[in-house]
């Protein structure tokens, strides 16, 4: 990456107001979430709720075709909502929403696939705000753990009613399976039940959004050039060593 001498002023006036943000948060708390996506205007909702013209039967069928076409390729002793963060890391449009514990992972995705010409958008989650908002508990649990009736019984199976709706419009959890991609990029999840309404409307007092404007774009980058954060820091395989070895000799 060729690096340019501008000044960082705006750009550490900028992280002081996220600064800002995550000490009012931790004054009652000690953790946060952080999303970046590369466009502001996008609402606060998971890939499953962003497919237009989805039938009501994709969750079910993307759910079996998954464990019946790559059963040779999970690994065993997974849970049904292991599956389900599988699917999510392997581009399977999921309830899930992806969130990070670490701010340059998060701002690294919103600067990705940004345009010069729209701001992108950092988010700043209170999950414990959150969770006791939505669901009475104010803890960040596994989903395993607090919700041992499964995915496949509480969205996937609707022929049987007896486990009744998981009772939650959107939760912040913890990420249970030991994948990779998820260790690199501090992975943690919303998972939404409610697919029409954003968590920004849903939860407004547990959720701050902070734009980056297109002007502050390569400073952002310098910022992220100095944190080590790259595709293969956050993809540690070859596709993600890969990408980062073109982006890297191709970039000037």
């Amino acid at each position: 990456m060729q690096i340019k001498s501008t000044t960082m002023k705006k750009w550490n006036d900028k992280l002081e107001e996220i600064f800002s943000y995550i000490d009012l948060i931790k004054n009652d708390y000690i953790d946060v979430f952080f999303r970046g996506q590369s466009n502001a205007e996008w609402p606060l909702l998971p890939g499953l709720a962003r497919i237009t013209e989805r039938s009501e039967f994709f969750e079910n069928r993307a759910y079996y075709d998954f464990v019946s076409y790559g059963g040779h390729l999970i690994p065993p002793y997974k849970s049904n909502w292991d599956v389900l963060f599988l699917m999510q890391h392997h581009g399977i449009p999921t309830r899930l929403l992806d969130w990070s514990e670490n701010f340059s992972v998060a701002l690294y995705f919103a600067l990705k696939d940004a345009k010069p010409d729209k701001p992108a958008a950092l988010y700043i989650l209170n999950p414990f705000k959150l969770n006791f908002e939505s669901s009475k508990k104010d803890i960040i649990d596994y989903l395993d753990v607090s919700y041992p009736k499964g995915y496949y019984n509480y969205f996937v199976d609707d022929g049987f009613k007896e486990f009744g709706k998981f009772p939650a419009s959107i939760v912040a959890i913890g990420a249970n399976p030991p994948n990779i991609r998820i260790v690199a990029q501090k992975s943690v999840f919303t998972i939404h039940n409610d697919l029409e309404k954003s968590l920004s409307e849903l939860f407004p007092n547990t959720v701050t959004q902070i734009k980056i404007e297109p002007e502050l774009f390569e400073d952002a980058k310098r910022f992220l050039y100095l944190t080590g954060i790259n595709e293969f820091s956050l993809f540690p395989d070859l596709d993600g060593l890969s990408r980062y070895i073109k982006n890297k000799e191709l970039e000037k």
